[in-house]
């Protein structure tokens, strides 16, 4: 009977925890909107005519494969801690990690950027987003995460223009183009992160709801809309 009445305490007691990290119902609503539309974007790049340049179509389905994963994981209240009151959506960076990764390697294989470059790349990426994290995590760190964060984005941004451009070059005048092109607005679309991550984790200025809205169409924009323009142009 003890042991029955313990179960039975663990049991409330752990769906109180989870009902505890669940997003309320309008951030649930936008965390299963940006799954759809990642979804969706997933599994229609493997229909999008390339030639024979098929690896795109698999970086494109990778990058928003794995956001679909993140973006599920938070509307089941997966990777969702709470910090000073606040709740931290770490899978989000987790998600960064792998499908910024894999966009970055994309740019790598379009421009024919050579190992060093491409290593360097990944590293200051890798980077730039565990500093985001560490910096939500602990907000006794968060401004010095967050500069630093700046300064490698910085760093790679100055690579992916400078010799992997000239890389880009090499290859011709077309894969030019479309490397400065898409490279341009992928960064363009990033840049908005920093800003958001300035007013939400850092500051605290935004709420709940308005910072996972914020994040989401920054995530479709930087993910399903770039990948889209990887393999439509040209």
């Amino acid at each position: 009977r003890k042991q029955l009445v313990y179960s039975s305490c663990r049991a409330e007691s752990a769906g109180k925890a989870l009902a505890d990290v669940m997003p309320d119902e309008t951030v649930h609503n936008i965390l299963l909107t940006a799954s759809l539309c990642m979804g969706f974007s997933a599994f229609s790049y493997e229909f999008m005519p390339t030639g024979d340049a098929r690896r795109f179509n698999y970086i494109a389905m990778a990058m928003t494969g794995f956001c679909t994963i993140g973006y599920v994981s938070m509307y089941n209240g997966v990777g969702v801690i709470e910090v000073r009151g606040h709740d931290v959506f770490w899978m989000r960076y987790l998600d960064w990690a792998v499908s910024t990764e894999t966009f970055l390697l994309g740019l790598a294989m379009l421009s024919g950027a050579d190992r060093w470059d491409t290593i360097f790349i990944l590293a200051m990426d890798a980077i730039g987003v565990l500093c985001a994290l560490v910096g939500a995590l602990i907000p006794a760190v968060v401004a010095p995460a967050y500069l630093l964060g700046a300064v490698v984005f910085a760093a790679y941004n100055y690579r992916l223009f400078g010799t992997m451009q000239v890389s880009a070059d090499r290859m011709g005048a077309a894969v030019s183009a479309k490397y400065k092109r898409l490279t341009t607005q992928s960064m363009a679309a990033w840049c908005v992160y920093p800003v958001v991550y300035l007013f939400c984790e850092m500051t605290r200025a935004l709420d709940e709801t308005t910072e996972v809205a914020l994040y989401a169409c920054c995530d479709v924009i930087a993910k399903c809309v770039c990948c889209f323009l990887l393999l439509s142009q040209p």
